[in-house]
């Protein structure tokens, strides 16, 4: 039996997070680096307890997928030779990303998350990024970086082969504690298939915490950084990552790449993790926020700095922004997971909005590929965005209708009117949205038509994206990289 045997909406993120409210889950270490185990799959079993609650037509996590082995192959093939060719070399600070971010601009590829600390440092940074859908990301803007994939699929193909009894006891160990108490505290179960996969995965995950030591240790010997400036910095699959650079004296910084909320499930952990030592090794010295209202909502163990958004500010800064449609144009923005469910709100909302009201879908970058492969441009009346970066597609748009996107708050400021589909989903990831809701489209429809629900604040959207990011950048990273002159050279020296 899988799920909650008792109710069927759990009440927030906080209620959830009492089953790991215990000190037993963090007495498992991986002998090899000392580092923390829970947080190897702490994300997924609480995406797998979300996946029983909130997503009615998808599950949030993949127990039965295959991996495309040979396109990821050719792809990593490829980054060996664009690695050796093109070494590593000094920099005062090391951006550690996914690959996720990149855009195009002036003919090449840019990371709109890193790219512009780049700049504001003047190229004294190194990149290292994976290649999250196997598409080649050259040319690039800045050539100061290189690629993380062929270390990755090394650790994880190295990982699966040296898969050893003791990892498997461990994993089984600690998979049946957390089981044990999400049972106790919220009556809710694995499953024998789903409880096969997490122990599989936690044993891999527990076997490849020596090799991403090492290669993290390979790029810091090659770059010598100051700090360290990584995406996804408070994930569970950062742990090793962050407490090895600690250990080094290396000060790690985690820059905000998206929502970060009070339902968010990387960042707000159960207090007995907030306040416990080791737990916090595994996470990020600071974080550097998109505005004030972000830092308030999460409690992850790090020191939280605002610092504003680059990407947004730059594209403000911009004369010719593209003018808003003459016809109201209503974008939806999908969620990555459930595509068909908001395919579904489109075509509904296409249909009760009359001329000459336009809807638009944006699939998120988890499902873009795949909206994107029939070729069609359009389904039905609603339209398909198929630009890469949402803010021209915000700046046409009259109205931004999604349940968790991050697209929502950027929209604050650009967009005239914002509304969150009220669902458990958006319920339980963004408990307390400034934004106005609709439960079905015929509420929606009737609310853009007849109502002036969904205006923003301007002290909200003050709040939401700081001012000057340049100046709060450099400000930081100079205080962050020169009271940090003592650190420890031994790395260097091996």
């Amino acid at each position: 039996m899988n799920g909650m045997e008792t109710g069927s909406e759990i009440a927030s993120l906080a209620a959830l997070l009492e089953f790991e409210n215990h000190p037993s889950l963090l007495e498992f270490v991986c002998p090899s680096t000392g580092v923390l185990l829970w947080p190897a799959i702490r994300n997924q079993v609480i995406r797998l307890m979300m996946s029983d609650w909130v997503y009615t037509t998808q599950p949030l996590v993949q127990v039965h997928g295959r991996l495309g082995l040979a396109r990821s192959a050719g792809v990593a093939v490829r980054a060996v030779v664009h690695n050796l060719t093109r070494p590593a070399r000094p920099a005062r600070v090391l951006m550690y990303a996914t690959g996720a971010g990149l855009i195009e601009r002036e003919g090449s590829y840019f990371n709109r998350y890193t790219g512009y600390f780049s700049e504001a440092l003047r190229g004294d940074t190194w990149s290292v990024e994976g290649i999250p859908f196997d598409t080649w990301p050259m040319p690039r803007i800045d050539n100061r970086v290189s690629f993380s994939t062929p270390a990755k699929t090394w650790a994880f193909l190295r990982a699966k082969l040296a898969l050893g009894s003791s990892e498997i006891r461990q994993a089984t160990e600690l998979v049946t504690l957390a089981e044990r108490r999400a049972q106790q505290v919220l009556g809710w179960r694995l499953g024998n298939a789903r409880r096969s996969w997490l122990i599989r995965f936690c044993a891999r995950q527990l076997a490849s915490y020596p090799l991403r030591r090492r290669n993290l240790e390979v790029w810091l010997r090659r770059v010598r950084p100051r700090l360290l400036l990584t995406e996804e910095g408070c994930y569970g699959h950062m742990a090793v990552l962050n407490a090895t650079a600690r250990e080094y004296g290396i000060p790690v910084a985690e820059f905000q790449h998206g929502i970060t909320t009070s339902g968010h499930i990387a960042y707000n952990v159960a207090p007995v993790l907030a306040t416990n030592a080791k737990y916090r090794d595994t996470q990020p010295n600071y974080f550097l926020a998109y505005g004030s209202w972000w830092n308030a909502q999460f409690n992850a163990p790090v020191s939280k700095v605002v610092v504003g958004n680059p990407h947004r500010s730059a594209l403000l800064e911009r004369r010719e922004r593209p003018r808003v449609e003459a016809a109201p144009l209503v974008l939806v923005l999908g969620d990555g997971i459930e595509t068909d469910l908001y395919i579904a709100l489109c075509r509904e909302l296409g249909e009760l909005l009359p001329a000459p009201f336009k809807v638009v879908f944006r699939p998120h970058p988890l499902e873009r590929d795949r909206v994107l492969a029939g070729r069609c441009t359009k389904f039905g009346r609603v339209a398909i965005d198929q630009g890469r970066d949402i803010y021209p597609s915000l700046f046409k748009s009259h109205v931004v209708v999604s349940e968790v996107s991050t697209g929502l708050f950027e929209a604050a400021g650009l967009v005239e009117r914002i509304f969150v589909w009220n669902t458990p989903k958006s319920r339980f990831s963004l408990p307390g949205h400034p934004f106005a809701h609709f439960g079905t489209a015929t509420e929606l429809a009737n609310a853009i038509q007849t109502t002036s629900a969904g205006f923003i604040r301007d002290s909200m959207q003050k709040s939401l994206w700081a001012p000057n990011w340049r100046a709060r950048f450099t400000r930081f990273t100079d205080s962050v990289i020169n009271g940090n002159q003592d650190t420890e050279t031994r790395l260097y020296c091996e």
